[in-house]
């Protein structure tokens, strides 16, 4: 979009819905399957966790298609100027996640499995805000197919936004990584209780990162 390149960049939004799209689906339904297994590696079989860990990712594995496409829709509606569109999305689904976290499991009595739900619902209208840019008579970007017909092509771009978004790949790895390594101490030192105390400061982590990264 620096370069004035319309077509390139209206091809590498194309590329980027499609995939986080179909990798989403494909996460989803892989996820969802192996739910057990992917459970067990995070807490054992008889730790009093387990069964709501499970409970809670056979749920939010789900949302992941609409997860990965509202993260790549908030980047490129920023990029084409509307940052503000961008926050006013991220501070409403945040605030609905909020208040269906306590309508799921308060009043519909679903437990852990609500608050998975109240998250879902929270990228669905993530993922509805950001759409209401491409309303704007003046969006710069739309998604443009044509350039299917190419042999290579969306190999090509898909290629290129993979090597871009290798850093942040990366650093979204390793933190993975390090969370999981520190409920795995916490887990096994001072069991289901600690983890409790451990995930309310795991959340003040990562809002402080929040504030860091914006």
């Amino acid at each position: 979009m620096g370069r004035r390149d319309l077509l390139t960049a209206n091809r590498v939004f194309t590329t980027a819905v499609a995939a986080t799209s179909c990798i989403g689906v494909l996460l989803s339904v892989v996820g969802y399957c192996l739910a057990p297994q992917i459970t067990s590696v995070i807490c054992p079989v008889d730790s009093r966790i387990y069964p709501l860990t499970l409970s809670f990712l056979q749920t939010i594995i789900l949302g992941v298609a609409f997860s990965l496409v509202g993260f790549t829709l908030q980047n490129f509606v920023k990029t084409d100027g509307n940052p503000r569109l961008v926050t006013m999305a991220v501070m409403t689904s945040t605030l609905l996640n909020f208040v269906f976290d306590i309508v799921f499991i308060k009043l519909f009595h679903m437990g852990i499995a609500g608050s998975a739900w109240a998250t879902i619902v929270s990228y669905l209208v993530a993922v509805s805000v950001c759409l209401l840019h491409f309303r704007r008579p003046h969006h710069s970007i739309h998604l443009d197919w044509s350039f299917l017909k190419g042999k290579f092509s969306i190999l090509n771009y898909q290629l290129s936004i993979v090597k871009e978004g290798f850093p942040m790949c990366i650093n979204g790895l390793l933190l993975g990584l390090c969370i999981y390594g520190f409920n795995s101490i916490v887990l096994h030192a001072q069991g289901a209780d600690g983890m409790y105390v451990w995930s309310v400061c795991l959340q003040l982590f990562l809002i402080t990162q929040m504030v860091m990264v914006g």
